[in-house]
């Protein structure tokens, strides 16, 4: 703010800003000549506004992709959190071997191929790659086949994550309507 012989104070820009839009200002706070028209203007702050509209469609994008990810990162804790009500539950509000037999059995070992990998020195192996690659085809239903083996190797199955899809959610269902808990 300048203010210059007792005439009301002026705003006047900054070193910071570029001549174009001192003399922009300069013409709309009425310094300068009037500006005729918006090429006028255009020419001024045309160049700043296309960047500023270029700056605001990436950081829409950057505000997509990261809303995308925490969709995603939903998904799978739903998943994760269906799985865990349902393996091994021992709570005495059903048969106590309601986890460990048919579909539930399949949840189980899935359960422990996710999370329970060893390599082949029988030490655990902690790698998320795996988890959210198969929490994701699971999540898809994908078509795609995977092998369980019971904890003893003495039986496997062959079954596609769609199955394992299916069985999570009837037994999730089988759950939610023996229980007057759930909301």
């Amino acid at each position: 703010m300048v203010s210059i012989h007792s005439q009301p104070p002026v705003v006047v820009p900054g070193p910071r800003f570029s001549p174009e839009f001192k003399e922009l200002f300069g013409y709309l706070n009425h310094q300068l000549t009037p500006v005729v028209s918006v090429e006028d203007i255009l020419r001024f702050a045309g160049s700043r506004v296309l960047a500023e509209l270029d700056a605001t469609r990436r950081e829409a994008d950057l505000v997509v992709d990261n809303l995308r990810l925490e969709m995603a990162n939903g998904r799978l804790v739903r998943i994760l959190c269906k799985i865990n009500f349902i393996a091994e539950r021992s709570d005495g509000l059903m048969d106590p071997e309601w986890s460990e037999t048919g579909d539930r059995y399949l949840i189980k070992l899935f359960r422990d191929y996710v999370f329970h990998t060893v390599d082949s020195n029988g030490k655990p192996v902690a790698d998320m790659a795996h988890v959210i690659g198969n929490l994701n085809r699971l999540d898809a239903g994908s078509h795609d086949k995977v092998m369980l083996m019971s904890r003893d190797e003495k039986s496997c199955l062959v079954v596609s994550y769609a199955e394992i899809k299916r069985c999570i959610e009837d037994a999730y269902q089988e759950l939610r309507s023996s229980t007057r808990n759930w909301n």
